[in-house]
């Protein structure tokens, strides 16, 4: 339960970042799946 508000705050860091950025939601989403991999 922890983990999953860890990893909530930092997706919307993320989604704040990238909205300053100016990235698209798919690119967004890209960077996302990118980083679960990992």
């Amino acid at each position: 339960m922890q983990e999953e508000t860890i990893s909530e705050t930092k997706r919307k860091e993320m989604l704040e970042r990238a909205e300053e950025l100016g990235l698209s939601p798919e690119e967004i989403a890209r960077i996302e799946c990118f980083k679960k991999r990992k």
